[in-house]
């Protein structure tokens, strides 16, 4: 979910997982001025929201924020992963960036994207998984899904969701997704892996704990229905960057601090926030990093891979599934 706010932390150390060594830095890149106002968002973070509506509330948002000193408001533009969004901010093709946590840390070069708010849902910037199964005759344990069906969100909380599954069937000693489970689906939204789980049409699905608890008021059914197997630790979601390749005037980083503060009491900020489902955005705060920097660690650890390389397949996977459709 894109967001817009404002205070800059320090640039986060190269040796945090993701960094490329030979990669770029800053220091040796062309600050520009902008010219222009462009924010980059990929279409991961969609899901459930209409590209068209995004375009219109992030281009009204922004006019709102620059309109006094820039006339060029250009709005968002979207790109396919947080790759492409990489090249565009190196190219001076855009001047900030909405992206996952996951995705951040998985940069060849943070130091490009400088983060400086983070949104929030239900009160936190950070977002808590479950596997959910049925409550008759469903799994007891993870081992119990071997050879089951599972499903995915296909949008930006699956593929957090999905390195927190590999990493507990890692704890397990258990092979990984692909050969573990009979069948991995991706769905476009949390009730369509809810859903076939109540009808015992899927075995087990991986969702936000807060859209489990949403389709629980709604239909108390549900949670008569379906539990919670595994549960995970916080993981930051959505953060909003400024690039570093740009020239930024004291004004406008007045401006943005500002934003951050007030960003729910304009009609522009207020449209913005409700079709994201947002309550709002947070100050950087590079603790909020913790808990997913662990997750990313413990990958490496236990499964001997680079996280940047899961985090291309990945890309790649929901690419094709886009395509399709």
């Amino acid at each position: 979910m894109l967001c817009v706010a404002a205070l800059f932390c320090a640039a986060c150390p190269d040796n945090i997982m993701g960094a490329d060594k030979d990669a770029p830095t800053t220091a040796s890149l062309n600050v520009k001025k902008k010219e222009n106002v462009a924010h980059a968002m990929s279409l991961t973070q969609l899901s459930g929201v209409d590209v068209h509506d995004a375009e219109t509330a992030t281009t009204v948002w922004l006019k709102a924020l620059y309109g006094k000193t820039h006339k060029d408001i250009i709005g968002v533009k979207f790109y396919s992963d947080y790759l492409e969004i990489y090249k565009a901010v190196r190219a001076g093709e855009v001047n900030g960036a909405s992206i996952l946590g996951i995705e951040y840390l998985a940069l060849p070069d943070r130091s490009v994207l400088q983060p400086f708010s983070a949104t929030i849902r239900d009160k936190t910037p950070e977002t808590t998984y479950v596997v959910l199964v049925p409550i008759k005759g469903g799994a007891n344990s993870l081992n119990d899904l071997k050879g089951k069906t599972v499903l995915l969100e296909s949008g930006f909380t699956g593929l957090t969701g999905s390195l927190w599954l590999e990493v507990i069937l890692m704890r397990q000693k258990l092979p990984e997704s692909s050969r573990f489970f009979d069948e991995t689906t991706l769905v476009e939204k949390p009730s369509a892996a809810v859903l076939p789980v109540f009808f015992k049409q899927a075995d087990a699905c991986v969702v936000p704990k807060r859209s489990f608890m949403v389709m629980q008021e709604l239909n108390p059914q549900i949670g008569k229905r379906v539990k919670i197997l595994l549960e995970s630790p916080p993981l930051l979601e959505v953060i909003s960057c400024h690039s570093t390749l740009v020239d930024w005037s004291e004004e406008e980083l007045q401006d943005l601090k500002n934003m951050v503060f007030n960003i729910g009491n304009s009609p522009e900020g207020e449209q913005f926030m409700n079709l994201f489902q947002s309550s709002g955005v947070a100050l950087w705060d590079e603790s909020y990093l913790v808990n997913l920097q662990a997750l990313v660690r413990e990958y490496e650890e236990r499964s001997g891979k680079k996280f940047a390389q899961w985090m291309l397949e990945k890309s790649i996977e929901r690419n094709a599934e886009v395509t399709k459709k």
